[in-house]
């Protein structure tokens, strides 16, 4: 399903206690591998969040240029949560995202209007 309404997009509209990022990724196989891994990444981190959890949203976003994104949210200790996932994309050189002002943003500055991304829910 391709959905060109940037409100959809998870992490367009604030949830107050919930923080959504988007991680690069091959496809939606990828991601799921991506995801798995990190959850194990962060349990055998030194520095863990303190409480709360991350989820899958469940959702890809694919820029006209074929690089894709997929969409995970944490709550609970939520700033532990942005600092782990940080360092493990960092650690496998991996691009983070999020909505900011109805933008798709991507690390290093590139923003890009959802409009113009494939949105793919599964």
């Amino acid at each position: 399903m391709n959905v060109h309404l940037d409100n959809a997009l998870p992490g367009a509209t604030p949830v107050s206690g919930r923080r959504f990022l988007y991680i690069e990724c091959s496809d939606r196989d990828g991601f799921e591998r991506t995801f798995d891994e990190m959850g194990e990444w962060i349990e055998n981190a030194d520095d863990q969040p303190s409480q709360g959890g991350l989820i899958s949203e469940n959702v890809l976003v694919r820029l006209l240029n074929g690089v894709t994104f997929g969409g995970l949210s944490f709550k609970g200790d939520v700033m532990g949560w942005a600092r782990a996932i940080r360092r493990y994309a960092s650690d496998q050189k991996l691009r983070l995202a999020e909505v900011k002002d109805g933008l798709f943003c991507i690390e290093g500055g590139e923003s890009v209007d959802p409009s113009k991304c494939e949105i793919r829910f599964y």
